[in-house]
């Protein structure tokens, strides 16, 4: 069995799931975060906790909708 390959020190989501790194989904959160209508929150995690990779995430998150959001208004679609 394949030995999986963890994402120490990464910070791009992207790149750790073009490159098959484990990675937590936290899908669900980015989710609650960006439908709860807050202005500002506060990511109180300790060093080397996964904040920049939370946000990375939304950024993928969000450019994602936007893309699907523009897609829609012109007709095409996206996966």
């Amino acid at each position: 069995m394949k030995e999986p390959r963890y994402p120490v020190g990464m910070q791009d989501f992207a790149f750790l799931r073009e490159a098959g790194m484990v990675y937590v989904d936290k899908s669900e959160y980015v989710y609650r975060m960006a439908n709860a209508g807050g202005t500002a929150y506060f990511l109180s995690r300790p060093r080397r906790f996964g904040k920049s990779l939370l946000v990375s995430t939304l950024k993928y998150y969000f450019q994602q909708s936007i893309v699907s959001a523009r897609a829609s208004a012109s007709g095409n679609r996206t996966r």
